[in-house]
C-alpha cells in the first residue's frame, strides 16, 4: 500500500493493513511479523492495491460532516483523480448476527458472520458531507436548494443516481451552479 504524509509527500510502505471493522490502520514489519497501529494525524490517506484495482482512502475530519458524531478517520474515495471529492464512502465490515433460535444444537459461532456495509456521503450546499440513500428522491432532498435544475439535468442526460459515475456528474453539475 501507499501512505500519504502531509509533511513528506508519499511514502511507500511494505505492508499496510486497514482493519475494516475497527477503522484502524496498521503497518506490518515484514521481517519481524508484527506491526503497530498508526495514530498519526499527518497521514492524509492511503491506497490499498489488489491485482484488479486500487482502493483510495482519504482522511476526512468529522467537522466536515453534517453528522459529526461519525467515528471513522478514513473514507473510501471512489474518484481519487477528481480535484473535489463530492462522494465518499464509509466502507466497513460489520458483525451480522443471525436471528436463529438457540436450540442447543445450533453452533452459535456459525451464526456470526461479517458482511461489508457501505454508507454514501455527498457534499451538500454547505460543503459538508451528508449521508444519502442512492435514490433520486433522497438525492433531491439533500440538494433541494437547486432541485429543479438538478432534476432537469438528470432527465436530460438520462442519469441514474445508483451509478456512482452518474452521481459524480450530478454533483459536479450541482456544485457548478
Amino acid at each position: 500500500g501507499l501512505l500519504n504524509l502531509e509533511k513528506e509527500g508519499e511514502v511507500l510502505q511494505d505492508k499496510i493493513n486497514y482493519d475494516l471493522v475497527t477503522g484502524e490502520l496498521h503497518i506490518i514489519k515484514p521481517k519481524k511479523n508484527n506491526g503497530f497501529i498508526i495514530k498519526d494525524k499527518n497521514i492524509l490517506g492511503f491506497v490499498l492495491k489488489s491485482k484488479t484495482e486500487n482502493a483510495h482512502f482519504t482522511r476526512i475530519n468529522k467537522n466536515n460532516f453534517e453528522d459529526n458524531s461519525i467515528e471513522r478517520d478514513f473514507f473510501l474515495n471512489p474518484f481519487s483523480s477528481s480535484k473535489k471529492q463530492y462522494i465518499v464512502i464509509d466502507f466497513r465490515r460489520v458483525m451480522n448476527e443471525s436471528k436463529a433460535e438457540n436450540d442447543g444444537f445450533t453452533d452459535l459461532n456459525n451464526l456470526k458472520k461479517y458482511k461489508n456495509r457501505s454508507h454514501y456521503y455527498i457534499l451538500n450546499s454547505n460543503n459538508k458531507y451528508e449521508k444519502i440513500k442512492l435514490n433520486k428522491k433522497h438525492l433531491l432532498k439533500v440538494l433541494s436548494d437547486k432541485k429543479k435544475e438538478v432534476t432537469i439535468f438528470i432527465k436530460t442526460n438520462k442519469l441514474k443516481v445508483k451509478k456512482l459515475e452518474d452521481l459524480q456528474k450530478i454533483l459536479h453539475y450541482y456544485h457548478s451552479l
